[in-house]
């Protein structure tokens, strides 16, 4: 009992570290940790009992001492604290929110109308519910391939082996995909995966665990993702980030729980071999409800969504202040001072004659200055340099 409280500890404690990095960061995280985690049981099992019972201690302090290490890394690097949430006033978010390149703030417009049509709690909800039928289905499963007769062995290692395969999935999605910081595209890889597991064990020859492997592929790859977008979620609507976790958790043990009772209770009343079809129906069964009611498409657009925006804010509060964008925007260009103080009222939407009024300076002289920022800056029109601009601040985010 000890144990398995200090294993959640842990779990949660590195869940609200991951959920602290940048958007895109907390998925390798999180898929990362859980392959070399599982790689290092599957060498240990190997070993043998005095191997494993030696991980047993070792691992925990191991693991407890790389926490402290990290958090104090992070305090050094960024000056936050774990844990600690720093308040943010109504004028630090409107900078933030003004201090985006125009493409920037149409575009956390749009998401935000997108992402608000579902309140945070009935998307926790739905998360919640979700994880539980998933790791029901996962746990019954398991449950099939232990009380089957094929072996505690085999049933107990196919949860590590998909970890690991997926960590390999995941390492090609992350080299070969577009957009490897928004691995939403991956939710719809979820359902095929525990259907055909399920299927596989009802009127496949093959060992029971080949089918298990499937769902736990399937399953992991949700856990996963969801745990990702419970940390979007937090960092977006300024929740707790350890209390969202700890309903995830619960609701994943909650799963697993009465998926192990369901499978014990079928086995012992009707026997091992004839509550495989049961057992499977009621997997299937059960991955549909998520899929279909609980956790749908919409869902995983809503979640993109929320997604960008957390994206958009760390941009903004990252990236330069308009006006050290435009000073490097003026400096590449090779503006004179003058021009450059002609382009900041082009920029602004100033007519000529207000430029020409504001820099005492007469119109003809700043209709000259205009002709030469266009030709420095490779436009024909206002609209163009504006866009040059724009490009220039947002290129400048995006380095930093």
């Amino acid at each position: 009992m000890a144990a398995a409280i200090g294993e959640v500890c842990m779990f949660l404690l590195w869940l609200c570290f991951f959920g602290y990095m940048k958007v895109g960061e907390t998925f390798v995280l999180l898929v990362g940790s859980y392959a070399i985690g599982s790689v290092l049981f599957l060498l240990t099992a190997a070993l043998g009992f005095n191997a494993m019972a030696a991980a047993s201690v070792l691992f925990p302090v191991l693991s407890g001492t790389a926490f402290v290490l990290s958090q104090r890394l992070m305090k050094a690097r960024t000056g936050e604290e774990l844990f600690v949430e720093e308040p943010v006033s109504g004028d630090d978010a409107r900078e933030a929110g003004g201090g985006m390149p125009p493409a920037a703030a149409f575009a956390a417009s749009r998401h935000g109308a997108a992402g608000g049509a579902e309140s945070p709690v009935r998307q926790k909800m739905r998360i919640g519910a979700a994880l539980a039928l998933y790791s029901f289905s996962f746990s019954l499963s398991c449950g099939i391939a232990l009380f089957s007769g094929e072996g505690v062995i085999g049933a107990f290692t196919v949860e590590p082996a998909a970890m690991i395969v997926l960590g390999v999935i995941c390492a090609a999605f992350f080299k070969f995909d577009r957009q490897p910081d928004r691995p939403y595209k991956l939710y719809r890889a979820v359902a095929p995966l525990i259907g055909a597991g399920f299927l596989l064990m009802a009127v496949s020859p093959l060992p029971d665990e080949v089918g298990g492997f499937c769902v736990a592929l399937g399953y992991v790859l949700f856990e996963l993702l969801v745990l990702n977008d419970c940390c979007n979620i937090v960092k977006a609507n300024d929740a707790s980030l350890l209390r969202v976790m700890a309903a995830a958790r619960l609701a994943i043990t909650l799963g697993m729980f009465l998926g192990w009772l369901a499978a014990f209770t079928a086995a012992s009343l009707a026997g091992a071999a004839e509550s495989v079809s049961s057992l499977v129906a009621l997997g299937l069964f059960a991955a549909l409800v998520s899929v279909s009611l609980v956790f749908t498409e919409r869902d995983m657009t809503s979640f993109a969504a929320v997604a960008d925006d957390r994206a958009l804010s760390e941009g903004a509060l990252e990236g330069p202040t308009r006006e050290e964008a435009f000073a490097a925007f003026a400096e590449q260009r090779g503006l004179s001072r003058r021009e450059a103080e002609v382009a900041s009222y082009l920029l602004a939407g100033r007519t000529t004659s207000f430029a020409a009024e504001k820099l005492f300076i007469a119109e003809s002289t700043v209709r000259a200055h205009v002709h030469s920022i266009y030709r420095k800056c490779g436009v024909h029109s206002r609209m163009e340099l504006m866009d040059a601009f724009d490009e220039c601040w947002s290129f400048k985010a995006s380095d930093l």
